[in-house]
């Protein structure tokens, strides 16, 4: 399922350490924090990358096309929970306190259409035998790509208000 000789070793290499790092940390600043707001938080990032980054590794190491579509279209989805939970990190830590039912309300808003579209044709379109790999629909991947820059833009923003704010 995800050993096999047929892979190069360099794919365990950069996942596996890099996932198990991850959880280690995640669950040592949240049982080291008291498991106040922040290290649920960071938790959760870190579970979800790691979760991540294990879902990437099988599809790499297998050939079964149905596991591999399968797992492709919930990498979607991570990706934008991944970046949101960064976003409601960042927020929890600036303000320390949580975010207001409205920006909670934003947050859901944004991460919807990922949940909705995981189990139809509108976020995969087909699977490429050659590549052995999904064909993402350019419309839905453009909306991913998207959301991650806007968060990043987000991010920024707070930062930079939170310095300027400081003086």
């Amino acid at each position: 399922f995800i050993f096999s000789d047929a892979v190069p070793s360099v794919l365990y290499y950069s996942h596996l350490p890099t996932m198990l790092v991850a959880l280690f940390l995640g669950l040592f600043v949240y049982f080291k924090s008291g498991r106040n707001l922040l290290g649920k938080v960071l938790l959760s990032i870190s579970f979800s990358f790691s979760l991540w980054t294990l879902i990437n590794l099988i599809i790499w190491t297998n050939s079964n096309s149905e596991w591999i579509i399968f797992l492709w279209s919930i990498l979607g989805f991570l990706y934008i929970f991944i970046c949101l939970s960064v976003l409601y990190f960042f927020c929890v830590y600036l303000d320390k306190q949580d975010i207001n039912l409205i920006k909670k309300l934003i947050f859901l808003l944004i991460i919807l259409p990922s949940i909705v579209l995981i189990p139809n044709s509108l976020d995969l379109t087909s699977f490429d035998l050659t590549n052995c790999e999904a064909v993402e629909n350019i419309s839905f991947n453009n909306y991913y790509y998207g959301v991650g820059f806007l968060l990043f833009i987000w991010i920024c923003f707070l930062s930079f208000l939170s310095y300027w704010s400081s003086d």
